[in-house]
């Protein structure tokens, strides 16, 4: 994973802005991959400068803001009266920020202590401030009991969409305290509807061998 961050870093290229959104008139035009890499490559130094303010895994947050960059170049209109690098600072900034929120959720975090983490106060969280982590039915371990957080990410999105993985987050995180009637409701769907998605869902992890041991059996 180092090596593949070193590398982005060799990439990078500086384009005068002029140059840039010329890249963009024909991306839009082609929806090209080799254009899009120019572009992103243009501008991942904005990645590194942003992620450098998050006291979080660096490398965590680097991915998360390699997705907002991305972002940012699909949804970048070069009529816009900005800048890109003020338009995609912001999705950035916001793609990083709605990954550790989700990330806090999974393995929740006292909020005293997200905040210290967040300040810079502290730099990580032992398992003495993690208080009364529990995700309900869903039996995840902590990190520190030996799951591979980034390998549990990677599959849990290979595995479920980002509708299911949000519907698993509001139902089994204790950040969220969502009921079964609140979840329905948040998807605008019945609650035996509901019920039944999230035992699918459920079944279909039980049947990986990363996640059949780490799920209750009771679920």
């Amino acid at each position: 994973m180092k090596q593949f961050y070193n590398e982005i870093k060799l990439q990078q290229q500086d384009l005068a802005y002029s140059e840039l959104i010329e890249l963009f008139n024909k991306y839009q035009d082609t929806k090209t991959q080799a254009i899009r890499d120019k572009i992103f490559n243009a501008n991942v130094r904005l990645v590194f400068s942003i992620s450098k303010k998050y006291p979080s895994n660096k490398e965590d947050v680097e991915q998360f803001g390699f997705i907002g960059l991305l972002n940012a170049i699909e949804n970048f209109n070069p009529t816009y009266n900005i800048r890109f690098s003020t338009y995609a600072t912001t999705c950035i900034t916001n793609e990083i920020n709605n990954g550790i929120i989700k990330v806090s959720k999974l393995i929740p975090i006292p909020k005293h202590a997200y905040k210290k983490v967040m300040s810079g106060e502290i730099t990580e969280v032992t398992t003495i401030d993690l208080e009364d982590i529990e995700l309900e039915n869903l039996a995840i371990q902590q990190a520190d009991n030996g799951i591979d957080k980034d390998l549990f990410w990677f599959l849990l999105k290979e595995i479920c969409s980002e509708d299911e993985i949000d519907l698993l987050i509001k139902r089994y995180c204790n950040e969220s305290n969502f009921t079964l009637n609140q979840v329905a409701e948040s998807i605008s769907q019945t609650k035996q509807y509901t019920n039944g998605k999230i035992k699918r869902i459920i079944n279909r992890l039980k049947k990986n061998e990363f996640f059949k041991n780490k799920i209750n059996e009771s679920m």
